[in-house]
């Protein structure tokens, strides 16, 4: 009976910690049926869009309308177009400025939609002495020439500049697919963000704005400390709970504190860092000496979880290591994972403290190679450990043809357990992993492949079939496949990940969601898929 309630407890930690949003396509649709009608033509590039049906209500599908040739966080190219006066003007003329770029045509019904909101822009960008904000014509001589966008400026009394991009060697180099298309450059010439269609008003590009000159970390901290984050320094598990309308009242996880402790520590932020350590000390431990994995409004639970211990542990070792101050801390986790989530030199996934009961299983994406490094150079009795948990996940592959890793092991039937796959926990496997170097590339190219087939799904099979009811995408899934990317040095990767994750990200400055990874629906706002990433954006800014 006791391990059955360990057993228990832990499959619905799992559920919670991991559990990814439905996300709403509906709105997303509505966009993507405007903007594909209204565009499709342009120009010959558009033309391929033509076989999409534009029906669909898969966020993928909005990938049709992403340019080729960019990668972001990547310095651009040096981009040259014209004054009116056929005076050539060169992207790098306005380095030292973050610059946004919007790409139009008089023609072009959406970019009229955007033009309803000009004089907004212009009063926004006037508050910014460090942004430009370039109108760049998408000139082709032909559906569009300099007479008629000249025209059109001045009809309308738009209060910008108008620079040329003489037959569209900007627009066709980049790949770009749709009018309007905008780009953030930060200072160093550095694409930051790209927005195909509307902003849709200066909230819009208030946020945009933002995103340019900070990153895109800035408004996600902001939504994860002003609006899930309560006094004490709990990040409730979703909003919903953050604006007490949740009848079960709040839960905390060791999971989303533990993340929010690495962050500080990748943002050298030490009252961030110390914001959030201090529930975990207040709240999570009482007489343990590790972390519960949740707090409810009942009281802590007795039962912790190695997987975000050995994070907790980790951004302490880091802090100590900043800061100082924290020794004591380092040690007490360093003892209590051994004393607790050790057995016969294995780590294992929980202890309940109540019943006194080690788990007899291990979730593979708990194995923090990382952690048990620091660990094992730490503490003597570590050694072996490491070794043990990294052969028992790379053990644990499942086959070329589905080149992922069972969920868990059973210690005492000694087998990996077919059970579906949480593609949360499977991302995290495959980083850890990445992290001790041992990352197939059979397991990347699948990667690839399925992102640039449809997305990547919230649930697999071992046989590699998404599963029913989880045909969806989550912003989490791509935050870790982002970090993935940075650990084996495939910006490319990097790149389209963090623009499947953009997708679901609110830009809204007027809204208490800006930042969030919601779509704007509240009931899906959860912890996990906002803390994972914000530290995806703290890995590109600070490593």
């Amino acid at each position: 009976m006791m391990d059955t309630n360990t057993l228990n407890a832990i499959r619905i930690r799992c559920m919670i910690c991991f559990g990814i949003a439905l996300i709403i396509f509906a709105m997303g649709a509505v966009w993507l049926l405007k903007d594909y009608n209204g565009n499709r033509n342009t120009n010959t590039s558009d033309k391929r869009l033509e076989s999409a049906s534009g029906t669909s209500t898969e966020l993928a599908d909005e990938m049709i309308f992403y340019p080729d040739n960019i990668q972001l966080n990547q310095k651009l190219q040096d981009l040259y177009f014209y004054k009116a006066n056929s005076d050539v003007v060169k992207l790098s003329d306005f380095y030292g400025k973050n610059v946004i770029i919007m790409f139009w045509a008089s023609w072009c019904e959406y970019c009229r939609d955007e033009f309803d909101y000009i004089k907004d822009y212009a009063d926004l960008i006037k508050k910014h002495d460090d942004v430009e904000f370039i109108l760049l014509n998408k000139l082709d001589g032909i559906k569009e020439t300099r007479e008629q966008a000249m025209a059109y400026l001045k009809e309308n009394n738009i209060p910008f500049t108008a620079y040329f991009d003489e037959k569209l060697k900007i627009y066709n180099n980049l790949g770009i697919k749709i009018v309007p298309t905008f780009l953030g450059i930060n200072r160093q010439g550095v694409l930051k963000i790209c927005k195909p269609g509307n902003i849709g008003g200066s909230d819009g590009l208030s946020a945009f704005v933002d995103y340019v000159k900070y990153g895109g970390m800035y408004g996600t901290e902001q939504f994860i400390t002003n609006q899930l984050t309560n006094d004490n320094g709990g990040v409730h598990t979703n909003y919903l709970e953050s604006n007490n309308s949740s009848p079960s009242g709040y839960n905390v996880l060791s999971e989303s504190q533990g993340i929010m402790m690495e962050y500080g520590v990748l943002k050298k932020d030490k009252a961030l860092f110390e914001r959030y350590l201090s529930y975990v000390t207040e709240k999570m431990l009482g007489s343990n000496s590790l972390a519960s994995w949740i707090v409810t409004e009942e009281g802590k639970s007795n039962i912790n979880s190695l997987v975000d211990d050995f994070r907790i542990y980790k951004a302490l070792y880091q802090a100590n290591k900043l800061w100082g101050g924290y020794d004591r801390l380092v040690k007490q986790w360093e003892k209590g994972i051994l004393k607790y989530n050790t057995k016969r030199n294995n780590i294992v996934d929980s202890y309940d403290f109540k019943y006194k009961k080690k788990a007899q299983r291990l979730t593979l994406c708990f194995a923090d190679f990382e952690a048990l490094q620091l660990l094992q150079q730490s503490d003597k009795r570590y050694e072996g450990i490491y070794e043990n948990a990294l052969q028992l996940v790379k053990a644990g592959y499942i086959s070329n043809e589905f080149p992922l890793y069972y969920s868990w092991y059973d210690y005492e039937k000694k087998q990996y357990v077919p059970d579906n796959l949480n593609t949360a926990e499977a991302m995290y496997t495959l980083l850890n992993l990445a992290k001790a170097g041992e990352l197939k590339k059979e397991t990347i190219d699948w990667i690839k492949t399925t992102m640039n087939n449809g997305g990547i799904k919230a649930r697999y099979t071992v046989e590699g079939k998404v599963v029913d009811g989880y045909n969806y995408e989550s912003a989490a899934v791509y935050a870790i496949i982002s970090m993935i990317a940075g650990q084996i040095h495939d910006d490319r990767l990097m790149s389209d990940a963090l623009v499947r994750m953009e997708r679901l990200r609110v830009n809204n400055k007027a809204s208490l969601l800006n930042g969030s990874f919601s779509g704007n629906d509240e009931e899906n706002i959860y912890s996990f898929d906002q803390c994972m990433p914000l530290l995806a954006y703290a890995y590109i800014e600070y490593q």
